[in-house]
Protein backbone atom coordinates (compact mmCIF):
# COMPACT_ATOMS: atom_id res chain seq x y z
CA UNK A 1 0.00 0.00 0.00
CA UNK A 2 2.77 2.75 0.52
CA UNK A 3 4.53 1.79 -2.26
CA UNK A 4 1.10 2.48 -4.24
CA UNK A 5 0.76 5.21 -2.13
CA UNK A 6 4.35 7.11 -2.77
CA UNK A 7 4.10 6.47 -6.62
CA UNK A 8 0.51 7.82 -6.22
CA UNK A 9 -0.51 4.49 -8.94
CA UNK A 10 -4.01 4.36 -8.27
CA UNK A 11 -4.22 1.11 -10.11
CA UNK A 12 -2.44 -0.74 -7.42
CA UNK A 13 -4.30 0.98 -4.52
CA UNK A 14 -7.33 0.05 -6.13
CA UNK A 15 -6.46 -3.55 -6.36
CA UNK A 16 -6.03 -3.62 -2.57
CA UNK A 17 -9.23 -2.12 -1.91
CA UNK A 18 -12.33 -4.70 -0.54
CA UNK A 19 -14.78 -2.99 -2.46
CA UNK A 20 -14.20 -0.82 -5.52
CA UNK A 21 -14.52 3.03 -4.70
CA UNK A 22 -17.76 4.84 -6.64
CA UNK A 23 -17.13 7.15 -9.61
CA UNK A 24 -17.25 10.20 -7.43
CA UNK A 25 -14.50 9.38 -5.07
CA UNK A 26 -11.88 8.34 -7.71
CA UNK A 27 -12.58 11.93 -9.50
CA UNK A 28 -12.06 13.54 -6.26
CA UNK A 29 -8.28 11.20 -5.82
CA UNK A 30 -7.67 12.07 -9.41
CA UNK A 31 -8.26 15.57 -8.71
CA UNK A 32 -5.85 15.59 -5.45
CA UNK A 33 -3.54 13.94 -7.06
CA UNK A 34 -2.72 16.52 -10.08
CA UNK A 35 -2.88 19.50 -7.60
CA UNK A 36 -0.04 17.85 -5.44
CA UNK A 37 2.06 17.53 -9.19
CA UNK A 38 0.80 20.60 -10.00
CA UNK A 39 2.01 22.19 -7.17
CA UNK A 40 5.13 20.35 -6.63
CA UNK A 41 6.08 21.03 -10.40
CA UNK A 42 6.74 17.39 -11.19
CA UNK A 43 4.74 14.18 -11.74
CA UNK A 44 6.83 12.80 -8.87
CA UNK A 45 5.98 14.79 -5.98
CA UNK A 46 8.38 13.62 -3.62
CA UNK A 47 6.60 12.42 -0.35
CA UNK A 48 7.65 11.14 2.81
CA UNK A 49 5.56 8.22 4.50
CA UNK A 50 4.71 7.09 8.01
CA UNK A 51 3.21 4.12 9.79
CA UNK A 52 1.83 3.72 13.46
CA UNK A 53 -0.95 3.09 15.38
CA UNK A 54 -0.91 -0.88 14.63
CA UNK A 55 -3.84 -3.10 15.89
CA UNK A 56 -4.94 -6.26 15.01
CA UNK A 57 -8.38 -8.19 15.56
CA UNK A 58 -9.28 -11.67 14.67
CA UNK A 59 -11.48 -9.87 11.62
CA UNK A 60 -8.74 -7.46 10.43
CA UNK A 61 -6.88 -4.67 11.71
CA UNK A 62 -6.14 -0.87 11.32
CA UNK A 63 -3.04 1.29 10.76
CA UNK A 64 -2.62 5.34 10.36
CA UNK A 65 -0.63 6.58 7.45
CA UNK A 66 0.97 10.04 7.99
CA UNK A 67 2.60 11.60 4.33
CA UNK A 68 4.63 14.85 4.46
CA UNK A 69 5.60 16.69 1.32
CA UNK A 70 9.35 17.42 0.31
CA UNK A 71 10.63 20.24 -1.92
CA UNK A 72 8.24 22.32 -3.28
CA UNK A 73 5.06 20.90 -1.55
CA UNK A 74 7.28 20.54 1.86
CA UNK A 75 4.44 22.57 3.91
CA UNK A 76 1.77 19.88 3.39
CA UNK A 77 0.89 17.28 5.30
CA UNK A 78 -2.00 14.03 5.75
CA UNK A 79 -2.77 12.03 8.19
CA UNK A 80 -5.59 8.84 7.28
CA UNK A 81 -6.70 5.61 9.28
CA UNK A 82 -6.73 2.75 7.55
CA UNK A 83 -9.14 0.02 8.14
CA UNK A 84 -8.06 -3.68 7.18
CA UNK A 85 -10.32 -6.33 7.17
CA UNK A 86 -9.78 -10.30 6.45
CA UNK A 87 -11.19 -11.41 3.31
CA UNK A 88 -10.47 -15.59 3.05
CA UNK A 89 -7.12 -16.06 3.69
CA UNK A 90 -5.57 -12.89 2.35
CA UNK A 91 -6.54 -8.94 3.64
CA UNK A 92 -7.95 -6.07 1.94
CA UNK A 93 -8.69 -2.16 2.60
CA UNK A 94 -11.91 -1.76 3.77
CA UNK A 95 -12.03 2.00 4.56
CA UNK A 96 -9.80 4.85 4.16
CA UNK A 97 -10.65 7.96 6.78
CA UNK A 98 -8.79 10.86 6.61
CA UNK A 99 -7.50 12.09 9.81
CA UNK A 100 -5.77 15.54 8.97
CA UNK A 101 -4.82 17.06 5.42
CA UNK A 102 -3.60 20.65 6.18
CA UNK A 103 -0.63 23.36 5.32
CA UNK A 104 2.43 23.26 8.35
CA UNK A 105 3.80 27.29 8.47
CA UNK A 106 6.67 25.69 10.24
CA UNK A 107 8.43 22.26 11.37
Amino acid sequence: MLTAAANLDVDAGLALLCTAPDADDLAHLGKWISKAKKEAGTDRPQITLGVSALSETDSGGAFTVTAKGQGQIADRQGEVKVTVAKDGEKYCVEDVTVVDYSVRTSD
